[in-house]
């Protein structure tokens, strides 16, 4: 994100940026240091239409570090996101990305942050113009809690 474009947008009143590295947490906070930041986590794509791994998304470490960074300079980390990958035939997908999640959650907490957005970007499979090859996702096999109890159903939409 360039400087210019943070600027801007914070200028026309825009409040939430989604980051994906300490460089743009940086930038953001010295731009907007009100700002409410959501981190976006990498996820695992297998078996999606529009994989989009390896191009977006902090790895575990690098988001560890990015919490760590934001805590030191009291920059709100609202919370995360992640894309499963458009038409989304696997629901390991999801698993895995919600594991990930839960733990940062927990580390960003001890840290002294306040996550409370969870942004969960993908989606089922759903026909468009050809027709869908393959198994659909099983949306119950989601829709469970993880080994730890906690519960892994929204409880809310915002639309």
């Amino acid at each position: 994100q360039a400087r210019e474009a943070i600027a801007y947008a914070a200028a026309k009143g825009v409040e939430w940026f989604v980051i994906d590295s300490t460089d743009e947490l940086r930038k953001v906070h010295e731009i907007k240091p009100d700002a409410k930041l959501y981190l976006r986590i990498a996820a695992p794509n297998i078996g999606s239409d529009w994989p989009l791994s390896g191009k977006f998304g902090a790895g575990p470490g690098e988001a560890r570090e990015i919490g760590a960074a934001a805590a030191k300079r009291g920059a709100d980390l609202a919370g995360l996101t992640f894309h499963v990958g458009s038409q989304c035939r696997n629901p390991e997908n999801w698993r895995v990305a919600l594991e990930k999640a839960r733990s940062l959650f927990d580390v960003m907490l001890k840290s002294g942050l306040k996550p409370r957005l969870l942004n969960i970007g993908g989606g089922y499979p759903a026909q468009h113009r050809r027709r869908l090859s393959g198994a659909p996702c099983e949306a119950d096999s989601v829709d469970r809690n993880d080994r730890r109890g906690h519960q892994r159903r929204p409880e809310s939409f915002s639309g």
